[in-house]
């Protein structure tokens, strides 16, 4: 979708209210008048005058402008919110299928986006607080160590680490960062620079310098195309070699193959504690293919869904191997990403010499307010470990919790099985009906904007076009005994109640592109909004093309969703009893 608004300089919030003499509050009756009133004043055809011609037109212009943006509810919107850099962003037409106070809650995501990508312009900062808490006396047995009061003032910080850096961007391919960072234990500020260049899109280098004894050195390269990367990281220390002797780490990944996401990687690891990483991963995805690839990640949490919340994401394994000097082991972890509720969940273990050590880990990311927090719990050698992370633009705070540093049955049920039973609780009882709500407010937006967009009432005048040449279809293939289509919809896949109904009637459409008694339709949702008579009445919900259909005089009926081709007919569609 194009911006009415292509070329507009910066200027106050209220420019183009000023430019129709309104308020920010004024209706949209008031908006046509003022509009009326002032292209009757300034239309250069009421110039006599060159001149006066000349500056009518210009302002005439300036008053199209601001009528075309002030005119639409939702360019409104987003010019109220962002103002002119909304205008000039390309908005994909998904957004005018949501309601009000969705439009205002993803405009307010944007607004804080781009003030921080223009704070990044500048500098971007980072902050990093690490704080390691000891709280192993407060699970230790009372009759030993006394009071719970006295066990929970013997919780303390063993260590903390604090960094910040910032980013300053040279030119297009140039980028220099300083980092300041300090440590409980050392007591000593750390200061570093680093110098980052892209010489090509798979081509960047970088070097980072410790400016404080011993005067570590960091040199990197990294290389990455379509299905390898390779990464090779030099270190050592210039004021004292002995002390610190040089490394070389090469990380390298690859696709193994073409059509499915699977990779094999390398970390080979050259130094004091040389070490060999081998990982095979794979990364299944599920329900993405009922989707059009026009919607992003952001679409998925942001939009209504599923009510369930888990027919969009991905499935992801690895298994390997860790050749280290002192402990050698088998490391094996597996997770699901699902996309909609913005909610990744984690599980491994990790099998050597030292025993057997299993981990559970959750991630949330919440959009609206750019933060992510994380949870893990990690059970075996030398005890149990929460980890409890929380970002927020950028900056981090993370706090490993040492619980146990020997096996507590209690301990492991809290930690584990505790929190998974809050989290199916918190998911039933209140992330379902939340989303149902949303769901039928998104549906009921939908179907206020299907009755009244101008690509219905287009796809109607093209219905109308094809009507000739179905109906010569129909009788051709009717003399045969052929593909008759009966009735065809296309719409949501599931009917939620109090939902309004959003099916669009394609046996017109459908009829006509039958050819000798057979149909065939490629997958994705695309192939069919090209469709003459086709179009999208439900964005963000997963449809299906619903076909009703005679073949040798025999009833078939057929549900085919967006991901599977449409192939007619098939004799798994003959309705039973015909």
């Amino acid at each position: 979708m194009s911006s009415p608004v292509e070329a507009t300089k910066e200027r106050g919030d209220d420019y183009l209210y000023h430019i129709l003499n309104l308020s920010k509050g004024a209706s949209q009756t008031e908006v046509h008048e003022r509009y009326r009133t002032l292209s009757l004043v300034f239309h250069p055809d009421k110039q006599q005058d060159a001149q006066a011609k000349e500056v009518a037109a210009r302002n005439f212009l300036e008053i199209q402008k601001a009528y075309q943006v002030l005119s639409d509810p939702f360019l409104r919107e987003v010019y109220d919110q962002l103002g002119d850099a909304g205008l000039a962003l390309k908005w994909p037409e998904t957004m005018r299928s949501k309601t009000i106070q969705e439009v205002r809650d993803h405009l307010s995501r944007m607004k804080g986006e781009l003030l921080r990508h223009q704070q990044s312009a500048i500098l971007l900062p980072k902050g990093t607080l690490e704080c390691v808490v000891d709280a192993t006396s407060l699970f230790q047995n009372a009759e030993r160590h006394g009071s719970i009061l006295g066990r929970a003032a013997s919780v303390r910080f063993n260590d903390y680490t604090l960094r910040h850096d910032v980013q300053k961007k040279i030119n297009d391919k140039t980028t220099i960062r300083f980092g300041a960072q300090v440590k409980d234990r050392v007591h000593r500020l750390d200061i570093s620079g680093t110098v980052r260049h892209q010489f090509s899109p798979r081509l960047s280098t970088s070097a980072l310098l410790h400016f404080g004894f011993p005067f570590q050195v960091n040199l990197e390269s990294s290389y990455q195309d379509d299905s390898n990367s390779l990464v090779v990281k030099a270190f050592g220390a210039l004021g004292a070699p002995l002390l610190f002797p040089p490394g070389l780490n090469i990380h390298s990944t690859r696709n193994l193959f073409k059509r499915r996401n699977k990779q094999a990687s390398v970390n080979l690891h050259v130094g004091r504690h040389p070490h060999v990483y081998l990982r095979l991963t794979s990364i299944t995805p599920f329900g993405l293919d009922a989707h059009s690839t026009r919607y992003t990640e952001e679409d998925f949490i942001s939009a209504s869904g599923s009510i369930s919340g888990l027919e969009l994401g991905t499935t992801f394994t690895s298994y390997g191997i860790d050749l280290e000097q002192r402990d050698p082991k088998l490391v094996a972890e597996g997770g699901v990403n699902l996309l909609e509720l913005g909610t990744t969940l984690k599980t491994g273990f990790t099998m050597g010499i030292m025993g057997v050590k299993w981990f559970l880990s959750a991630v949330w990311l919440i959009p609206s307010t750019s933060s992510e927090i994380s949870t893990t719990t990690s059970i075996g050698p030398p005890g149990i470990f929460f980890v409890l992370q929380v970002t927020r633009l950028e900056q981090q705070i993370t706090l490993p919790i040492y619980l146990s540093a020997e096996a507590n049955v209690f301990l492991t049920l809290c930690t584990t099985v505790l929190p998974a039973v809050t989290g199916l609780l918190l998911y039933r009882f209140v992330v379902m009906p939340r989303r149902k709500a949303k769901k039928i407010a998104h549906l009921r937006a939908a179907r206020k904007a299907l009755e009244e967009s101008d690509e219905r009432r287009e796809r109607n005048a093209v219905e109308g076009l094809l009507k000739d040449l179905a109906r010569k279809h129909d009788q051709v293939e009717k003399s045969k005994q052929g593909l008759v289509i009966i009735q065809a919809s296309y719409g949501g896949r599931e009917k939620e109640e109090g939902a309004p109904d959003l099916t669009l009637d394609v046996t017109i459409p459908i009829q006509s592109l039958i050819r000798n008694s057979q149909l065939y339709i490629p997958s994705g949702e695309e192939a069919k909004l090209n469709i003459q008579g086709f179009f999208d009445p439900a964005p963000l919900v997963s449809k299906v093309l619903r076909i009703r259909y005679l073949f040798r005089e025999q009833m078939h009926y057929a549900e085919i969703p967006d991901y599977q081709p449409t192939v007619l007919p098939l004799l798994e569609h003959r309705v039973d009893g015909q």
